[in-house]
């Protein structure tokens, strides 16, 4: 089924996509012709996605050519940089006491009578205006430390005037909880958040968390201007959604009003492709760099050296995973399954793994297990199980002749694994089948619990008492015997017959 929207133009559902963006929907060639003319300006060639790793970002919805231009957007805010000399807070061009006049509401210097009127200039003015005393600037030339609180504080203006243009603000990152344990937290705590609640009299309106978490988006998501003399800074909403990366694909550049100009520098291809990287070659010299890695699908090329420091650290990060704690295999699956495939070894571990942990972390064993969680164990015994019997099909040992040679290819491991995977299968099966209440559902879940549990058993029957193999088998001999009783029993309710 193709994905559905509604209409731009007729809010009726719809299914035919913006070709560019992806982004908007029409229910006609017809529609999509009359609302071009207000969409092309917003039209880009991208789309907002969202991961718990990357958090907010921008993913390509088209093929784009080295030298496109990607997003052109004017500032959401800006304002003077942190260490600057005086500067007109109109235009951010810096002053001397020839070239100035302060404003005649606030005190704080401009450069002409335009710039005192400036919307920028809006928050610092009416904010020194209700504190009752005017600015007072006699330096110029050198640093003023009075200017760092400047941008910030149109910040706070936002979000106590502006809540629209807040919402934006208050989506991009500002890594609080990471900042707090540097020397630069401390020092913006008090030379801008108990300045502007002192100097401003805002204690009753701002708290100094939100002005320290204000500080961080600033810090985080600010671009450096190079229009003026002493440059300024300015954040934009869409192009802080950008990810950084010593090998970028787009370069910025700014327009003579402000506005940021993000252009690809090389072939970007669409990023819908579901396809994987492979090496060219599974055979390596060890004197060569190795060769590069090319995706099957839209034939995407990454370094042999780039995936190798990816699965590097991807394996430091396996073997710091605690022993026995479902929530950290769950969490290192939901971090690493974009990026590995989902049969890669460090992920089929890490399954085989959270398979046999969920049930036993708790003293009651699977009843007390929540539904999503079992639920997750039945999928993981599953698709484990499938996984396994699709690359080892066989259920003996199988030999061929090489060179006169004997050669045994040995699959008792691939059975033992199955055969332990299908035991837990056929418990969490049941478990689920305890927990329904229609008697004839339970019997058909229970028959599946059986097949289940018949598959382990045969798989496990040669193994000695003496291994952990072996118990489980004599386990499941056990367990099938009760299950077949639970289902005679069943029977009797249902007045069929059992399979």
């Amino acid at each position: 089924m193709p994905e559905e929207g509604n209409c731009e133009i007729c809010q009726k559902p719809a299914s035919q996509k913006c070709g560019k963006c992806h982004s908007v929907y029409y229910c006609s060639k017809e529609h999509q012709k009359n609302g071009w003319k207000v969409h092309k300006k917003l039209c880009k060639p991208f789309k907002i996605c969202h991961d718990e790793t990357l958090g907010r970002h921008l993913v390509a919805t088209k093929d784009i050519k080295p030298g496109d231009i990607i997003l052109q957007e004017p500032a959401l805010i800006w304002g003077p940089s942190q260490i600057t000399v005086p500067v007109c807070l109109g235009c951010c061009k810096p002053l001397d006491e020839k070239y100035s006049r302060p404003c005649f509401k606030c005190g704080w210097p401009v450069c002409s009578e335009t710039c005192e009127k400036a919307p920028a200039h809006i928050p610092e003015c009416r904010y020194t205006v209700l504190r009752g005393d005017r600015v007072s600037i006699k330096n110029f030339g050198v640093v003023h430390p009075t200017y760092q609180c400047i941008t910030v504080l149109r910040c706070l203006y936002q979000k106590q005037f502006l809540p629209e243009v807040w919402k934006k603000i208050d989506r991009l990152q500002s890594h609080c909880e990471e900042r707090k344990s540097t020397r630069k937290y401390e020092q913006d705590r008090v030379a801008i958040a108990k300045f502007i609640l002192r100097f401003f009299k805002l204690a009753n309106v701002f708290t100094e968390e939100e002005i320290l978490r204000v500080c961080g988006i600033v810090m985080i998501n600010s671009h450096e201007v190079p229009l003026t003399q002493s440059s300024y800074i300015a954040m934009y909403e869409s192009t802080s959604m950008f990810e950084h990366s010593c090998s970028a694909n787009c370069s910025k550049s700014f327009t003579n009003k402000g506005n940021i100009l993000i252009a690809s520098g090389t072939y970007i291809k669409e990023s819908d492709c579901k396809g994987h990287l492979l090496p060219q070659t599974f055979i390596e010299n060890n004197n060569e760099k190795g060769s590069d890695w090319q995706c099957n699908k839209c034939q995407n090329v990454t370094s042999a050296y780039s995936v190798h420091d990816l699965l590097e650290r991807i394996g430091k990060d396996l073997a710091e995973v605690p022993k026995g704690v479902s929530n950290e295999c769950k969490e290192f699956i939901k971090s690493y399954e974009k990026f590995l495939h989902r049969n890669h070894f460090y992920l089929t571990d890490v399954k085989v793994a959270l398979s046999q942990i969920i049930g036993q972390e708790f003293e009651d064993g699977l009843p007390a297990v929540s539904e999503e969680d079992l639920e997750l164990k039945a999928k993981l015994c599953q698709g484990l199980s499938d996984l396994i019997k699709a690359l080892v099909p066989g259920k003996t040992n199988n030999s061929v002749n090489y060179l006169g040679i004997r050669i045994t290819l040995h699959v008792v491991g691939e059975r033992r694994v199955r055969g332990i995977l299908l035991f837990e299968l056929h418990a969490a099966i049941a478990e689920m089948g305890r927990r329904r209440r229609d008697p004839e559902e339970l019997h058909t879940i229970l028959l599946r619990s059986k097949e289940v549990l018949e598959e382990s058993v045969d798989l496990l029957k040669y193994e000695p008492d003496s291994i952990q193999e072996g118990k489980i088998y004599k386990q499941a001999v056990m367990n099938l015997k009760e299950l077949e009783f639970v289902l005679k029993t069943v029977h009797k309710t249902l007045g069929d017959s059992p399979m």
